[in-house]
């Protein structure tokens, strides 16, 4: 799940932040009657404040990056701490 590009998480309010989770939350659980526990934060711009807020909303947020070119083992610029899957 994805918060709406004009929520800039670190700077938006908790209340806003909240409301537009759980508004996108209800958007696609009417759409398709499941349950979608990532939140991929606009532009992987985020705050420590706001991945606590979407952890506590029951939501694992996810990052990435096609800055480099990350599915080749030998050209990686940082470490992969976890694979979503494995």
């Amino acid at each position: 799940m994805f918060v709406p590009a004009n929520c800039p998480t670190p700077t938006v309010s908790d209340a806003r932040f909240t409301n537009e989770i759980l508004q996108v939350d209800q958007a696609f659980r009417k759409q398709t009657g499941k349950e979608m526990p990532y939140l991929g934060p606009p532009g992987g711009e985020f705050s420590e404040p706001t991945l606590k807020l979407a952890e506590d909303l029951g939501y694992r947020s996810v990052f990435w990056s096609f800055a480099y070119r990350d599915w080749d083992p030998g050209d990686r610029k940082g470490q992969n701490t976890h694979t979503i899957g494995s």
